[in-house]
């Protein structure tokens, strides 16, 4: 049995390990808007009645994604274990480095698997033109942008992709940071029917816990998938404030903004301690950014922040190369950035002796 892979955000798991108080944490392990959209008081008929979905809801998700044929999700975790299940046994290509709940379905599944590499663009598209050619009858799946790499492909080359393939495979787009960038959204075009595109709801609107997403495709595969996870899949609370959300405009406009200021002054924040790392390799997404450390020191690094209640967010890429992918911390927070300020110094600090 493969294992499941480990996340960002499970506080109290490492305040066990490390005998911090879970409250006590700054969580920057996670891609998460760090300035959650508002919710307002929930009326109470929304509890004491079945989730149908009504005609607000849709038609606002419509709207905010420019697409009529959807399906909401209880999260796009739904669909990508899923997925597998329902799509043709056929080969299929993934991303070398990515969000793992990918790979890890997949590897259940008993596919064919090969992998390409998700950090350098002429590279990726290389692979992924020749393996296309070898195997028209084949699953592709791409993050777009990429997690955590950064990694975003032009809508041109999918659509390349997508007409390559032969009918009954999928080119499987995983969009779940591109709320900051929605012109680069496939969503902004007519969908190829080989084409299966997720959005998740809680990254961009800071409301991972209502557990919200979307799949958009042909009318085939959106049945499977709502067949497999049957009725009132998406509760109540979360289609209300996902309603509110998507109507709010300007909020969405402002988030935006203010989230590209946020990353800016976060990467600033950063510099002094990467940059005495001799670290020369990142990448950034907006709500989040990750460098290229070796192993050992990546490691080393994670565990001391950890001993000062501050959870990064490792990734190990093999045992010479691990990944380092930091969230947005919210810049009100004083004492959280004093902090975190102080944790640098104290790490600069304890290296050299």
């Amino acid at each position: 049995m493969n294992k499941r892979p480990i996340h960002g955000g499970n506080l109290l798991s490492v305040s066990e390990q490390y005998k911090i108080n879970a409250d006590n944490w700054i969580d920057l392990s996670t891609g998460l808007n760090p300035n959650a959209f508002p919710v307002s008081a929930i009326p109470m008929e929304i509890f004491t009645k079945l989730p149908y979905d009504n005609p607000d809801f849709i038609e606002s998700a419509m709207d905010y994604y420019g697409q009529e044929n959807l399906l909401a999700l209880n999260g796009t975790q739904d669909a990508i274990q899923a997925l597998p299940n329902i799509l043709a046994p056929h080969p299929v290509l993934l991303p070398e480095v990515g969000y793992q709940e990918h790979l890890h379905g997949w590897q259940l599944r008993g596919n064919d698997i090969s992998l390409y590499p998700s950090w350098d663009m002429s590279a990726a598209i290389e692979v992924i033109d020749a393996w296309i050619e070898k195997n028209p009858q084949g699953h592709v799946v791409v993050i777009n942008p990429n997690n955590p790499t950064g990694l975003m492909f032009p809508v041109e080359v999918l659509h390349k992709w997508a007409r390559n393939m032969a009918q009954g495979s999928y080119l499987i787009v995983d969009e779940a940071f591109m709320d900051l960038t929605p012109e680069g959204s496939l969503l902004c075009h007519e969908l190829n029917d080989r084409v299966i595109v997720l959005r998740s709801f809680g990254k961009f609107f800071g409301l991972a816990g209502l557990r919200l997403g979307f799949a958009f495709g042909n009318q085939d595969i959106l049945n499977a998938l709502k067949d497999r996870q049957g009725l009132w899949a998406v509760n109540g609370p979360a289609k209300y404030v996902a309603t509110q959300a998507f109507k709010n405009e300007a909020w969405q406009i402002t988030a935006r903004a203010q989230i590209q200021l946020l990353a800016k002054k976060n990467q600033w924040l950063f510099t002094r301690l990467f940059s005495e790392l001799n670290v020369n390799r990142k990448s950034t997404q907006g709500l989040f950014t990750s460098y290229w450390l070796p192993t050992i020191q990546a490691q080393a690094l994670y565990d001391y922040f950890c001993s000062q209640g501050i959870l990064l967010r490792l990734i190990t890429l093999n045992e010479t190369q691990a990944v380092i992918r930091i969230g947005l911390l919210d810049m009100s927070n004083a004492q959280h950035l004093a902090k975190l300020n102080d944790t640098i110094d104290q790490y600069l600090n304890h290296r050299k002796y």
